[in-house]
């Protein structure tokens, strides 16, 4: 799904309007709603619209050839968690 899909889905879930989430991101309405239409975000916008609409953010790195799945969690700072206790990211 579409990551601005998603955005606007979070905002409906939580019955919050672009206004108010671009209120808090600390822009206007306009510049928010043109942020929505590139599509184009950096994970730290996208952690912060999360975090404004109550929701913690959660990214999954999986290993094409494994599928093994190493987590990202951007409250801890970017820190690699593999879903598997026994699977570790080589040199980590």
């Amino acid at each position: 799904m579409e990551l601005t899909k998603t955005l606007k889905m979070l905002m409906l879930n939580k019955d919050v309007k672009q206004l108010d989430v671009a209120e808090k991101f600390g822009m206007s309405k306009n510049t928010f709603n043109n942020l929505l239409q590139r599509n184009n975000f950096k994970l730290n916008d996208v952690a912060k619209i999360a975090d404004i609409l109550g929701y913690d953010t959660k990214i999954t790195f999986i290993d094409r050839s494994t599928k093994a799945e190493f987590n990202a969690m951007t409250e801890t700072g970017g820190t690699l968690h593999s879903q598997n206790q026994n699977e570790h990211p080589k040199g980590v």
